[in-house]
């Protein structure tokens, strides 16, 4: 199938890079890797770097994206705004650890979370084995090289998400929604619920080259509930985790696999 972040969540994210171009088997769920090369099916590493840009962050009681809409609605998704900012700031630099909750919160159960990034990951990784790793290169997710030299580290690259059906206009097996549309896809990755939609700079959905920005949303298990006007902080972890898919021989690519989070509530 056609993946991911040539996929992006793409998230990522995603994407016409190699995002969304490598065939993998559709799982429900993507195990970690262990120290043999994966056959035919894809596991998760922890990347080495994977850097995402934020433009916002926000909590929903309903779901502000639906199909029928080309462009977010968080008044309507009764959202509250943790971060906002006009250039996509790196998730390296906001404290993520204490988005602020405050300002005439409304009292609910908040659902969702959702996150608008720059159309852009910056990543790198490795897979080890016995008899050594493999390693990203700058080329891109599926331009990988075997080392034996424990010294040597992964270059970074970048990804990009075009569509969600490649070149080929292929169903992507990771979305739910018919194999996905040129801009959207509703997955259902371990257990989560998430969608990632392409947005042009003015936040409207789109696909290609226009594509500036993903709008990324996911299930907050449990729910959050708020009372009115309490304050307190949000904590939000990012899992950076990258997919490694081998034929049972060789590594064929390491790439982003679809964003995962946790979330922790705190009164002030």
């Amino acid at each position: 199938m056609e993946i991911i972040l040539n996929r992006l969540l793409t998230l990522f994210i995603v994407l016409t890079s190699s995002l969304l171009t490598k065939k993998i088997i559709a799982e429900d769920f993507i195990l970690p890797c262990t120290n043999k090369i994966p056959d035919k099916v894809a596991c998760l590493i922890q990347a080495a770097s994977f850097d995402i840009k934020i433009s916002k962050i926000d909590i929903c009681q309903n779901n502000p994206f639906p199909e029928f809409r080309s462009t977010p609605d968080f008044n309507g998704g009764n959202c509250i705004n943790l971060f906002n900012t006009k250039n996509s700031i790196s998730s390296k630099k906001i404290d993520l650890n204490q988005l602020k909750l405050d300002n005439n919160i409304k009292k609910g159960a908040y659902k969702y979370l959702t996150l608008i990034m720059k159309n852009e990951f910056l990543i790198s990784g490795e897979f080890k084995t016995i008899e050594g790793k493999w390693i990203t290169s700058k080329k891109g997710p599926k331009y990988v090289s075997f080392t034996k030299n424990n010294l040597t580290s992964p270059s970074k690259f970048k990804e990009r998400l075009n569509n969600w059906r490649g070149k080929l206009d292929l169903d992507n097996q990771y979305c739910t929604n018919n194999g996905g549309t040129y801009s959207r896809c509703e997955l259902q990755y371990n257990g989560r619920k998430t969608s990632a939609i392409g947005l042009d700079s003015n936040y409207i959905e789109t696909f290609g080259d226009r594509t500036k920005y993903i709008f990324y949303m996911g299930e907050l298990l449990p729910e959050i509930n708020l009372k009115n006007n309490l304050n307190g902080y949000l904590n939000l972890k990012i899992n950076k985790n990258l997919e490694v898919y081998g034929d049972g021989y060789d590594i064929k690519s390491i790439s982003a696999a679809p964003l995962s989070f946790k979330t922790f509530y705190q009164k002030n």
